[in-house]
């Protein structure tokens, strides 16, 4: 268990560093990317009080994914180790390989999503504590990968008249599709961070592409 706790420590910092050293404006202007500062500080919450949980969260820290085995804490390792893969192979243009990795990436966060939740914790300050981070950064990633399939698409050749990659109606549809998911998630699982995360993100994409 303190390998498991120390990997989610020496991951997180490392994912901090890349972060800090890359940047992309793949969701728009630096106010929208200021919300990562509320995200990391709920994941820094998280990792510190991993190291040592009550007992009610070792149990749910301590679940197996039902695919790979992997506890939550190793998911969170992946997920970490993902994000500052993701980010230099971006801003280095490889587009297509940065889609796979963020997908991956996206699937290790729904993973523990499934674990660390609104439902599964125990209390508020639990869920906030715990879970919070997992579901703002969920929420923020759900958006920045149909972004980075948008970016995809238009070095493929998928680009409208101005030579925006997509097609208005395309972004519209995918724009709705990602405010349910918003909505279900504040309606039916009461999970205002998912909902106000998602909301931020489509808003920098607004003024991104309206100023």
């Amino acid at each position: 268990m303190v390998v498991e706790q120390a990997a989610v420590v020496v991951s997180f910092v490392l994912s901090l560093v890349v972060n800090g050293l890359s940047s992309t404006g793949i969701l728009g202007d630096g106010l929208t990317f200021s919300i990562w500062a509320v995200i990391y500080t709920l994941e820094l919450i998280l990792v510190i009080r991993q190291i040592q949980p009550a007992d009610d969260m070792e149990a749910l820290l301590q679940r197996s994914c039902p695919l790979t085995g992997l506890s939550v804490r190793w998911r969170l390792v992946l997920a970490f180790l993902t994000n500052a893969i993701w980010l230099p192979v971006y801003v280095n243009l490889y587009f297509a390989v940065a889609l796979l990795i963020i997908v991956t990436y996206l699937v290790f966060l729904l993973s523990i999503f499934g674990d660390l939740n609104t439902i599964s914790a125990p209390g508020f300050c639990e869920w906030l504590t715990f879970c919070a981070g997992i579901s703002c950064n969920a929420s923020w990633v759900v958006v920045a990968t149909c972004a980075n399939a948008f970016t995809v698409a238009g070095a493929f050749g998928w680009k409208d008249e101005f030579g925006v990659a997509g097609t208005p109606f395309a972004a519209s549809v995918v724009a709705v599709v990602v405010a349910v998911i918003g909505i279900f998630m504040a309606v039916l699982r009461c999970d205002l961070a998912w909902s106000l995360v998602v909301s931020w993100a489509l808003a920098g994409l607004y003024r991104m592409d309206t100023v």
